[in-house]
């Protein structure tokens, strides 16, 4: 019993829930009886002190007392007693001689005991809701059930009950945070999901401050230990650690999870997404101010786990970040004095206001530059693509001009990754092609955007817009691209530029003009028929894709690259036409520079990529405003015409 962290007493009452006389009269005090021992009657020697037989016969039939007592006699168990029973069932979960299957059952029993608080404890009990059996004798005598509850706690029940139900809540809370960092992945994992679906169940009744305190003291340091035990585990030999298959019961796992290292980063995945819940649910309960040193922790946690590169971890933490931007909260500004403690990783303002979701993209644009050197999963750049685009998708209307430029600036890092060149692309001869470096002046034309648009940028914009004009540049400088790199040279060698363009067998006859959209969007009948009529003419069918042109390249993006390329296919509806010329002349300078294009055949295939690029992006942009010229002389005609004007500027 004392190896499992177990005291078995015998009571001196025939009622085994009832406060023993030495503690009846302190019952009333708030933290006292609670946190403390209670006096406890002598230990009766009924029992072989030996181990071996404890563990083998006593421990088990102890084991299914706290069973039957949590299953079917909670509403009876005073609040006095909640800690020792806590404490006892703690102790059976970190046990290991009872095998992981009673640990696991054991974190189910602290979320009955969760559960069983809130239900008991932070409410009014109806009389009703009482199970009444007045035929039947009770263990104390008693012919009614109510004999065996306990007083009623000075009136302290609804609303979580005071301090000390809030430090019953916080001890069931810490048993479960012990159990979160177990060094067996089953029960730490289980110990994980039952700590936050108690919180996500009972926050609200636990209060505010309580609920707060779970998660900057509790939750948080889940994810540290989680962080540096993962961190460890990538050090080590994981394959010796555990024999390269085996659980940790012995047991044949799967190979996604057969190292220390897997195994944590399963951890790591469910911990971010559990936290990036509770914390979203927190903020419907609490203000801003609350809410933002929280988040800006996880940030923090977020920030860290994305630069691991690895495909399942930073995975989950960049869907945790876009998770985390899209609560209403991380929306609302806040003081920063006196709200948040800004560190180095992630600077934050020295005065003024800011938001969790500015602080979210100054997250992404630190991933530009650690990106820019060092070699990303093509498996985690899909999810890159899918998850960066859904947050545009959903919350464009949010996106000022710098976080645009961040996006982009992105973008372009994953699609140029030398990965997808220096293995498969073959190396171009091309005489005379330094003397065409430029010819276009694109680089002047993308500079004065840039600076047209700094203008009126705050925060880290000033920052961004000042990268922007050294960013075709920097993109394909392989000496800085390859610095952390396997492969930093070319695996083919060059070859002479024999034909760039070929007749596309799958070319499309029926692609149509502008005049003939601008016709049938003037013909239809109602803003409905003219949005329908405009979306079916940039469709597959009637605008031209990089698979439906008249001539394609013959070097061809691959899969992964060709599916991040689509970030900048997706970009449309820009606020202004200073932003969207920014971003025609960012991918001109980046794609089309005439000294670049013919470097090597997978700068041939961008270079393709680009033109039906801007075709799309074009038509796109001019058929938006010139339908909201539609009806003319209204407010919305005016600012669209003065909108085209401005772009035919640019």
């Amino acid at each position: 019993l004392q190896r499992a962290g177990l005291v078995l007493t015998l009571p001196k009452a025939l009622n085994v829930l009832a406060p023993t006389s030495d503690n009846q009269a302190g019952q009333d005090d708030a933290m006292g009886p609670i946190l403390s021992e209670s006096p406890m009657p002598s230990m009766q020697p009924t029992i072989s002190t030996d181990g071996r037989e404890a563990g083998s016969s006593v421990l088990p039939t102890v084991f299914q007392l706290l069973e039957l007592l949590v299953h079917d006699f909670m509403e009876y168990v005073p609040p006095t007693s909640v800690p020792q029973l806590t404490a006892s069932i703690g102790a059976f979960a970190r046990f290991t001689g009872l095998g992981v299957n009673s640990s696991l059952t054991a974190v189910g029993f602290l979320w009955n005991i969760a559960d069983a608080l809130a239900r008991y404890h932070c409410m009014p009990l109806s009389q009703s809701s009482v199970p009444v059996q007045p035929t039947q004798t009770l263990p104390n005598g008693g012919s009614n059930a109510q004999d065996l509850m306990p007083p009623p706690m000075d009136g302290k029940k609804t609303g979580g009950g005071g301090a000390h139900l809030e430090e019953l809540w916080v001890q069931i809370f810490m048993q479960l945070r012990a159990l979160a960092v177990d060094g067996r992945p089953e029960v730490r994992n289980c110990a994980i999901k039952s700590l936050t679906s108690a919180l996500l169940s009972h926050g609200r009744k636990v209060g505010a401050a309580c609920y707060q305190r779970c998660l900057r003291d509790i939750l948080v340091e889940i994810l540290t230990e989680v962080q540096e035990a993962a961190k460890t585990a990538r050090t080590r030999d994981c394959a010796s650690a555990l024999g390269g298959v085996k659980g940790s019961e012995g047991l044949l796992v799967h190979h996604s999870r057969d190292t220390p290292e897997k195994q944590w980063d399963e951890t790591m995945v469910l911990g971010m997404e559990r936290f990036q819940r509770v914390l979203s649910h927190f903020s419907e309960e609490a203000g801003v101010r609350a809410f933002a040193p929280l988040a800006y922790t996880l940030l923090l946690q977020i920030q860290v786990t994305l630069r691991t590169l690895t495909i399942e971890v930073s995975g989950s933490a960049l869907r945790a970040l876009v998770d985390l931007m899209r609560i209403p909260a991380s929306s609302q500004m806040f003081e920063v004095q006196g709200t948040l403690v800004g560190v180095s990783a992630l600077p934050v303002p020295a005065k003024g206001e800011t938001s969790i979701w500015q602080l979210g993209w100054s997250v992404l644009w630190g991933l530009v530059d650690f990106c820019m050197v060092r070699d990303v999963p093509e498996s985690l750049m899909e999810t890159f693509a899918t998850t960066l685009n859904a947050l545009r998708n959903s919350h464009r209307h949010l996106l000022t001009p710098d976080q645009h430029v961040i996006f982009w600036q992105l973008s372009l890092v994953l699609i140029t990754s030398p990965s997808f060149c220096l293995p498969t692309s073959t190396p171009l001869k091309a005489n005379g092609r330094a003397d065409c470096d430029d010819v276009q002046g694109v680089g002047r034309a993308l500079a004065a955007a840039a600076r047209s648009c700094s203008e009126h940028a705050g925060g880290c914009g000033n920052e961004v817009f000042k990268s922007v004009e050294a960013a075709p540049d920097t993109l394909f400088q392989l000496d800085v691209r390859t610095r952390h790199c396997r492969q930093r040279t070319f695996v083919k060698t060059p070859a002479a530029v024999t034909r760039l363009i070929d007749a596309n067998p799958n070319r499309n006859f029926e692609i149509g003009s502008m005049e003939s959209a601008i016709t049938d969007v003037a013909r239809s009948d109602g803003p409905v028929a003219q949005a329908d009529a405009l979306q079916a003419f940039l469709g597959a069918g009637r605008s031209p894709t990089h698979r439906t042109m008249l001539f394609i390249s013959s070097s061809r993006l691959q899969h992964v690259q060709s599916f991040v390329f689509g970030l900048l296919e997706e970009t449309h509806s820009l606020p202004s036409p200073a932003l969207e010329g920014l971003f025609v002349a960012l991918v001109c300078a980046a794609f089309l520079n005439l000294g670049r294009v013919l470097e090597d055949s997978n700068k041939l295939a961008l270079a393709a990529r680009t033109l039906c690029l801007l075709v799309l992006f074009t038509r796109r942009t001019l058929l938006q405003h010139l339908v909201g010229t539609l009806p003319a002389g209204s407010a919305t005609a005016t600012t669209s015409t003065g909108h085209i004007e401005a772009l035919m500027g640019q």
